[in-house]
Parts: structure tokens; sequence; C-alpha cells
């Protein structure tokens, strides 16, 4: 799946178990692994922070933290301000390796997208990994 924006994109390539890795795509066609998660705890966050920044406007402070994958240990942050919601990738040490924004209509679309494949799939057991 990927989750386009103005100069690149997200891709959420899930492979076996449900495992999903992101990587950020350039416009210039350079790629940067992010790390990886469960497709589930991967969309789940970002619909949740999505679903919170479009619903109440203006962010009300903090720093917007909503996922840390595991593997590459990249932090992903999300964060409102007037008609642009910003989002800012750190890597494992702490720096910044991505900041890039996304109009409210994009921000729409990519939640549309992560919801409708929310629930095509199945939630998997915790222990195995299997379908329940």
């Amino acid at each position: 799946m990927k989750l386009e924006f103005g100069s690149g994109a997200l891709l959420l390539d899930v492979g076996d178990k449900d495992w999903c890795r992101l990587t950020l795509l350039h416009e210039d066609g350079t790629a940067l692994d992010l790390g990886a998660d469960t497709f589930q705890m991967v969309a789940t966050r970002f619909v949740e922070r999505l679903r919170a920044l479009l619903a109440r406007g203006e962010d009300q402070g903090g720093r917007g933290h909503f996922l840390s994958l595991f593997e590459r240990h990249s932090s992903l942050y999300m964060i409102r301000a007037g008609a642009v919601i910003a989002l800012r990738i750190q890597d494992a040490q702490g720096h910044d390796a991505a900041r890039f924004s996304l109009t409210l209509d994009v921000a729409r679309r990519w939640l549309a997208r992560l919801e409708q494949q929310l629930a095509r799939r199945p939630p998997r057991s915790p222990r195995t990994g299997d379908r329940t």
C-alpha cells in the first residue's frame, strides 16, 4: 500500500504473518527503510492519530509521537498547524530523517485508505500471528 504526498510516499509493504515494513520513497527515487511492525499496529496508530488531528483542528501541544518501529527503530511524529499536518521521522539516534507536510485532503485520503485496509483484514492473534 502506498500513501502518497506531494514530494514522495510512504510504502507499507505487508509480508508474512502481517509484518509490515515501512519505507519512505522520495520523489528522486531514493528510499529510506524506516523499520517494521505488524500492519495492524502501523495502520491503527496512523488511523488514531489522523482521526484526532482531523477532528480537533490545531494540535493541543505535545510532540505528536504516535509510532515507534522495530528493526530500524525509527519514530514517527505528527502534529497539525492550521490546514497542514506535519509528519516528522526520526532515526534510531533521534536525528531527523525526514519532514514533510500533508494537506488536510491528503490526510483524509490516507485515513480512508488505512481504515479500508484495516476493515478487510481480520486481526491476528498476538501469540501465534494467525488470523482470528
